[in-house]
């Protein structure tokens, strides 16, 4: 009787190492393996002595190689959760959809014709884009993996996506996140993830405001600017980064490494070779949606821009 419940544990355990590896490394890597362990598990409807010999003797040492490579995996797991969240899940996640809606209708997209928004930094979904954008796409790009974005990347890094697949990418209040030498990069490779004619949509804080504001109030910089809805705004906070973010989240990409007027936005926008740029400013912000070669009369009427 002891030995049939030593028996129905190996063989558990084995099972579930199984099906562990299945999720993590995908079916066919452990389909044989599974067809092994339910075979085997005709032992339970024969209770003969040799066959639960010979089963502890099959799968002991394979359980225990098991046993180590879980308590491996745990140990790796707690170390880096993050790692784990952003390799293994969210990578996968654009997968998943694509291979759903082939099932649904191959060879289709549920949404063809359908204008497509990367939305870069924009921490999650639950914020709403602009609603210039209600009829395209959303897809969400965003360095940090909490707010489950589609696309798992740093905006540095985005000359590694597939070229020309984005009508617009829209941009609030990241890329001052990012050191000045590194601005030119990030522009770029909004370039490069753009269609022919596509845009990007800029805000970024306005520090020529936030220095004027600040003289003519007489503001030290641990004064509040203003009022938002998550608490007051101090002039350091729209200088270097939301501070009570920086130091909730642990995380220094949350920080502002450079700042803008609208004279350098622009600077930086054509340097980076957009063509046609509209900017302005309000609320203490700095707007600008600047075009890859010539922009279509739909696109200009989202913003209401006059066409010639």
């Amino acid at each position: 009787m002891e030995n049939t419940k030593t028996n129905r544990k190996i063989y558990l355990f084995t099972l579930m190492a199984w099906l562990l590896l299945m999720l993590f490394h995908g079916w066919p890597y452990s389909v044989n393996t599974i067809t092994q362990l339910a075979a085997a598990s005709d032992i339970y409807t024969n209770n003969t002595s040799s066959q639960e010999l010979s089963f502890i003797q099959t799968y002991g040492l394979f359980s225990i190689q098991m046993l180590g490579l879980i308590l491996l995996f745990e140990a790796w797991v707690i170390e880096n959760p993050r790692q784990l969240i952003k390799n293994y899940i969210l990578k996968r996640t654009p997968d998943i959809k694509r291979w759903a809606l082939e099932r649904i209708a191959p060879g289709t997209n549920k949404i063809s014709g359908m204008k497509k928004v990367l939305n870069v930094g924009g921490n999650s979904k639950a914020i709403p884009l602009p609603p210039e954008y209600a009829e395209f796409e959303h897809l969400l790009l965003d360095i940090d993996p909490r707010g489950l974005p589609d696309i798992v990347c740093d905006a540095r890094e985005l000359i590694t996506l597939e070229a020309e697949q984005f009508d617009a990418v829209y941009c609030s209040h990241n890329l001052e996140h990012y050191y000045r030498h590194d601005v030119n990069r990030v522009l770029t490779g909004f370039l490069h993830v753009l269609k022919e004619g596509g845009f990007v949509h800029l805000r970024v804080p306005d520090m020529e405001e936030v220095m004027r504001m600040s003289v003519e109030q007489n503001l030290d910089i641990d004064d509040t600017l203003y009022e938002s809805p998550a608490g007051p705004i101090m002039v350091l906070d729209v200088m270097y980064g939301y501070g009570v973010e920086i130091e909730q989240s642990g995380q220094d990409f949350y920080a502002h490494k450079t700042g803008f007027t609208k004279k350098s936005l622009e600077t930086a926008l054509l340097k980076a070779g957009f063509s046609t740029i509209y900017i302005g400013a309000e609320n203490i912000e700095v707007f600008a949606i600047a075009f890859k070669g010539l922009p279509d009369e739909a696109s200009l009427a989202l913003f209401n821009f006059a066409t010639s």
